[in-house]
């Protein structure tokens, strides 16, 4: 049983991001980073402003650490990356428009007073011990 949660990109993009400045990976996701603060900014779903800040200033501050280590953008190498991961969804019969607009938004509205912390703790406890919660999607 998998949890939608687990599927969002962001998370993948957070340990390639670790891996890269760990020097395991010699591509930098900077370009995807810049994307997603982006969509981030932009997005207007049922997030506290407390829990959008928080994304945003961490994603920053990634995106600052992967530039100071290097100032490159490896564009096609980040291209490569969201069509593996749209390709890996389609290959799980997940549709990726649906993950981020019914599942996503879902556990949006199901945790809509959430701050950033506790909102991190949960994420990162889905994925690494994909723990069966209280308002968890799984298909």
């Amino acid at each position: 049983m998998i949890i939608y949660q687990n599927l969002a990109y962001c998370r993948y993009v957070y340990i390639w991001s670790f891996f890269y400045l760990a020097n395991i990976i010699y591509f930098s996701p900077s370009s995807t980073i810049i994307c997603i603060i982006i969509l981030h900014i932009l997005n207007n779903s049922n997030i506290t402003k407390n829990k959008k800040y928080g994304m945003i200033l961490f994603e920053f501050l990634l995106l600052t650490s992967c530039l100071a280590k290097d100032f490159k953008f490896y564009i096609i190498e980040n291209i490569a990356c969201i069509l593996l991961y749209l390709f890996t969804l389609l290959l799980i019969k997940v549709n990726p428009i649906t993950l981020y607009t019914k599942y996503l938004e879902q556990d949006n509205k199901n945790h809509e007073d959430e701050l950033y912390i506790p909102y991190m703790f949960r994420i990162w406890k889905y994925f690494f011990l994909n723990k069966k919660t209280k308002n968890t999607l799984y298909f």
